[in-house]
């Protein structure tokens, strides 16, 4: 939702600063009438008053080049088409197009997380083969050995295991949550979508690297850089509620 409502913030900006000028081009088009004489008809395109417009009109003279800052205009309907004798043409309102946009581009996302999820957790199991060295991992740093089941799941945020530093905690297990979490990046965002599901058995796709300290007992935490290894206790990770 967090993210939804960011996004919907950066098209209302975007939409007020495209409300904010006219950006269009009028042009002479004379229009020959039956009777052989013409009359004098200009087009026109562009930004203008908050819309996308597109018409023409009797008189002149013809305006060329109008760029003309101001302050945002919104007109009420979201798109227009109409003609008369002295002239027609169509609109679309720039608040309209930033509405679709914002729809199909936050669908787009949900439906993009939920294939990188579903697609993770519906391949077929790979099975940690390590336990000798995650018992080797406790053994050099103290913790008694843990290893999650391997249908338990990690709480995993996909998009950023490309990201270094590698982190990793482990909260206490509950429920079918092995308490692991495992993220990419220096940074730990505050968003509850920030991590998908994925089962202990599939890390070996997906996170190999962690393997080896996945059997560390709750409140352990890990971070994982090139030519880099840091592995402490943290007992708050113990008094966290997930």
């Amino acid at each position: 939702m967090k993210k939804n409502l960011r996004l919907l913030a950066f098209y209302l900006v975007q939409v007020a600063l495209l409300s904010s000028v006219d950006i269009a081009y009028e042009w002479s088009s004379p229009l020959k009438i039956e009777d052989g004489t013409t009359v004098p008809w200009y087009e026109f395109a562009g930004l203008r008053n908050g819309v996308v417009i597109l018409g023409n009109h009797e008189g002149g003279p013809t305006g060329g080049l109008i760029l003309t800052p101001h302050a945002p205009q919104f007109v009420p309907l979201p798109f227009y088409l109409g003609a008369g004798p002295e002239g027609g043409g169509m609109f679309i309102t720039i608040w309209f197009i930033g509405l679709v946009a914002w729809g199909a581009h936050a669908l787009l996302r949900m439906r993009s997380n939920r294939n990188t999820t579903r697609n993770a957790n519906d391949r077929p199991p790979l099975v940690p083969e390590t336990t000798a060295q995650q018992a080797a991992i406790c053994s050099r740093f103290g913790s008694s050995v843990s290893v999650p089941a391997a249908n338990l799941k990690v709480g995993i945020a996909l998009r950023t295991l490309g990201i270094t530093p590698l982190n990793a905690l482990r909260h206490s297990p509950g429920g079918d949550a092995s308490g692991w979490y495992i993220w990419g990046g220096e940074r730990l965002p505050d968003d509850p979508e920030f991590f998908q599901p994925l089962h202990v058995s599939h890390l070996a796709e997906y996170c190999p690297s962690l393997l080896p300290y996945i059997g560390l007992a709750p409140g352990w935490r890990v971070l994982l850089a090139p030519g880099h290894e840091d592995v402490w206790y943290d007992e708050s990770l113990l008094k966290t509620e997930v």
